[in-house]
């Protein structure tokens, strides 16, 4: 049997690979904040938005579950959109585009969405949770084909 010297490169080459080699990729390194949201709406006037975990976002937008355009579109230059935000009330600091905000009708159904930024491109954006909601309404719409 050919005995197999190693020099202190092959040595070292050999730890590496030992190494490398036991790393389970089973466990991605994934951002916590990209994994799903869950957003809660406090349906006063005006709505106030709260998402956990409570990660920082890039965008926040509402639009009209039916289409049509957004009532209001925040965007900041980073994940600078925080968790508690009031419709209207843009963050003081590093919103770089705002669309409205449009009143919302009362009994109207919105949706409303998170997005953040993973990456340093104009398109490293994930939208990590949406949520429906309604203002203005003392009881829930009622569902067709439900018993009174």
């Amino acid at each position: 049997m050919p005995m197999i010297r190693y020099g202190r490169t092959g040595l070292v080459l050999l730890a590496v690979t030992a190494v490398l080699g036991c790393s389970d990729a089973s466990e991605p390194n994934v951002d916590p904040c990209l994994l799903q949201q869950e957003i809660y709406v406090l349906t006063s006037e005006p709505p106030r938005f709260t998402w956990e975990p409570t990660c920082r976002m890039a965008i926040l937008y509402v639009r009209p579950e039916a289409g049509g355009s957004y009532t209001w579109w925040i965007q900041a230059d980073t994940n600078h959109i925080e968790s508690g935000i009031t419709y209207g009330e843009a963050p003081a600091e590093g919103i770089i585009d705002e669309v409205g905000p449009a009143d919302l009708t009362p009994g109207t159904n919105y949706v409303v969405t998170i997005v953040r930024r993973h990456g340093r491109g104009a398109n490293d954006l994930v939208a990590v949770a949406a949520t429906l909601f309604s203002v203005g309404l003392s009881k829930p719409p009622a569902v067709a084909g439900a018993a009174p």
